[in-house]
């Protein structure tokens, strides 16, 4: 840059020298040598004086401007930052919210949990024996056993409990609809005429493991089946 000046000076003081040497007549009573040289280095300190103000200035707009382009900089690279990290709590909002649906349509949905059988294992019962429907139409859940005749609850809820019993003629049914161990539901039926059926239901709220049953409430308790006529003990979780 220092010697590109100088170059550049060199060549206007040489400029300078022919246009002033033209114009200067010989027979002026002040043109000297002394005289001459003196305000051509006055013009070229003005020159040089003028041009070094002009490079600070431009110097100085340069410098302003790299500050200016490196706050914009600076703008910028914060407000990518302030992007991607609303980005990122968008999408954590947005997950947290799906996990919420997710969770909430889990608890609106109820589990399917149901059973059915019918036909007994034994038709002439004693007081307290447990009534055992053998034949199981289906068991969604696992719960019902029928080697036993017990439902036991696999998942806690409300639960409807549904029983058809069949009687012979003039012999009476009653029944006692138990929930571990206590007395739930109880009925009872007889026709001196004809063999008759009765139903009953029970809503019962349950406990995870909580056992269901029927279970005889007289000492000569008599079912009775045929081609028409079946006893059964059904179950359904109805809410969770």
């Amino acid at each position: 840059m220092a010697a590109r000046r100088s170059q550049v000076l060199d060549l206007i003081f040489v400029c300078v020298i022919v246009t002033y040497l033209g114009k200067v007549r010989c027979n002026e009573p002040h043109c000297s040598k002394f005289d001459f040289e003196e305000k051509v280095l006055e013009k070229l300190v003005r020159m040089e004086y003028k041009a070094e103000m002009q490079e600070k200035s431009v110097r100085k707009e340069l410098g302003d401007m790299k500050s200016e382009l490196e706050s914009y900089r600076d703008d910028w690279q914060r407000l990518k930052q302030e992007n991607d990290d609303l980005k990122t709590s968008l999408k954590s909002v947005a997950q947290n919210s799906l996990d919420q649906i997710a969770s909430y349509k889990e608890s609106l949905v109820t589990p399917t949990v149901m059973f059915k059988a019918r036909r007994m294992k034994v038709l002439s019962l004693d007081k307290g024996q447990t009534m055992i429907f053998k034949d199981v139409m289906f068991n969604n859940g696992s719960g019902y056993d029928n080697t036993r005749g017990v439902f036991t609850c696999p998942i806690e809820g409300v639960y409807l409990f549904t029983i058809h019993l069949c009687s012979p003629t003039n012999k009476y049914i009653t029944y006692d609809v138990m929930v571990d161990g206590t007395i739930h539901t109880k009925g009872a039926n007889r026709d001196a005429t004809s063999q008759v059926c009765t139903s009953a239901d029970a809503i019962v709220e349950l406990q995870e493991e909580s056992r269901v049953w029927v279970q005889s409430n007289y000492d000569e308790d008599e079912l009775y089946e045929d081609g028409y006529r079946w006893s059964s003990f059904s179950g359904v979780l109805i809410h969770s």
